[in-house]
């Protein structure tokens, strides 16, 4: 289990270099994901707010978050000329996952490999492609035990996470299929998943998400020693 110096190392992290990023999304403690979904980066800005705004004393208000975000995207759509409602094909398949994971007990936090949001990914600039912020957060969670899984979402994201932490083995992006490797994270085994993107149009099927699931829901229930 975490400990409370976990909690106080995360804060004091986001005090001093997250506070305008969004390091991550989950529902309650952090330290309690056992499962990490991972994309590029955040899609959706929300003008004049703080991370702390959502995070505080070691929680994340994730109703807080999602009024406040769902606001911020509808706006932002508002002034492109699109559907204010529509919800993105990712936004869809994170929340499908996630949904359906926590409702079998198994909390997950959605993250990703960089922490600003742009409403594209070729808009993030060369600066803000920090790999240190996402590595850091992973160190972060090494008295956890968790994460027991990593999803990945993307070949762009998967080749990056890759480099990150200077993986080896066979990392080719199969459509309809879900990629798996064991490796060492702070000391303990990690199962990394990994598929298309969750927009991509074979990736969009329930049938998909629902594999995506119980493969997520077996690696978790079934670690490898």
């Amino acid at each position: 289990m975490e400990s409370n110096n976990d909690a106080i190392k995360l804060s004091q992290k986001v005090e001093k270099d997250w506070l305008h990023l969004r390091p991550f999304v989950c529902d309650g403690n952090p330290f309690n994901c056992q499962v990490f979904i991972v994309g590029f980066n955040p899609a959706t800005t929300i003008e004049n707010s703080k991370f702390t705004d959502f995070f505080s004393d070691g929680v994340f208000d994730k109703e807080k978050f999602t009024a406040i975000y769902q606001s911020a995207r509808t706006e932002q759509r508002k002034k492109a000329g699109k559907d204010e409602n529509k919800l993105s094909k990712t936004r869809k398949g994170i929340d499908f996952i996630s949904t359906h994971l926590e409702k079998e007990g198994i909390k997950t936090l959605e993250t990703n490999v960089y922490f600003k949001p742009t409403s594209k990914a070729k808009e993030l600039k060369k600066e803000d492609r920090n790999a240190n912020q996402f590595l850091e957060l992973l160190s972060l969670f090494k008295s956890s035990g968790n994460p027991k899984v990593i999803f990945i979402h993307g070949g762009k994201t998967l080749k990056t996470f890759v480099k990150m932490l200077k993986l080896e083995g066979d990392f080719e992006v199969k459509s309809e299929s879900i990629g798996t490797h064991t490796f060492k994270l702070n000391n303990q085994n990690v199962t990394l998943l990994w598929t298309y993107h969750l927009s991509f149009q074979k990736m969009a099927t329930e049938e998909m998400r629902k594999k995506v699931v119980d493969t997520i829901k077996k690696s978790v229930m079934n670690p490898v020693s």
